[in-house]
């Protein structure tokens, strides 16, 4: 069920932006984020702080329609073929080879996919597997399929982050660009 954003403040979160967006929740748990926010949210791990900024165009007329530095989402899509974009600021707290560095998703709970999506995914993954490497993806156990005293295994993909079609590195003490 939905949460207004009467429910938010009662939870000690910040109430969300007007519109249509997606949701965004973190582990470890650091509060809700959206799409296409104001500004980026930020987030630190054992191994990593930085900030990230999910966005794509607006879905209705009640939503945010730029973010401060002037981003216009609508107007930064024109004539794009993809549907949103995910940058992510970081900066790791300990020295590590560029080749260890991965980026992985992982959803909550298993989706249930009828037999043709799951080939079209297989085949998705198998054709950036063969372009990358080093790729790991599963749909997930089906917890239907599993017995109760066993964990299940979350759909999950995870590749380098080199994989990425854009990748800035900024040196220590050099400005990161926004």
């Amino acid at each position: 069920s939905a949460v207004d954003d009467e429910g938010l403040a009662n939870l000690g979160l910040s109430a969300m932006p007007p519109g249509k967006k997606l949701e965004v929740a973190l582990d470890p748990p650091v509060g809700l984020h959206w799409s296409n926010p104001e500004e980026p949210f930020p987030f630190e791990t054992e191994l990593c702080r930085g900030s990230y900024f999910f966005f794509h165009p607006p879905t209705d007329g009640r939503a945010f329609r730029g973010a401060a530095g002037g981003l216009d989402f609508a107007e930064y899509f024109k004539g794009k073929t993809r549907l949103w974009e995910l940058r992510i600021q970081f900066q790791v707290k300990n020295a590590m080879p560029s080749k260890d560095m991965y980026f992985g998703v992982e959803l909550e709970d298993y989706v249930h996919l009828p037999a043709a999506a799951k080939r079209v995914v297989q085949l998705s993954v198998a054709a950036i597997r063969q372009a990358v490497g080093g790729v790991y993806h599963t749909q997930g156990d089906d917890p239907a399929k599993v017995s109760p005293h066993e964990e299940c295994e979350k759909p999950t993909i995870v590749l380098p982050l080199w994989a990425f079609d854009q990748f800035i590195i900024t040196q220590p003490g050099e400005e990161a660009p926004d």
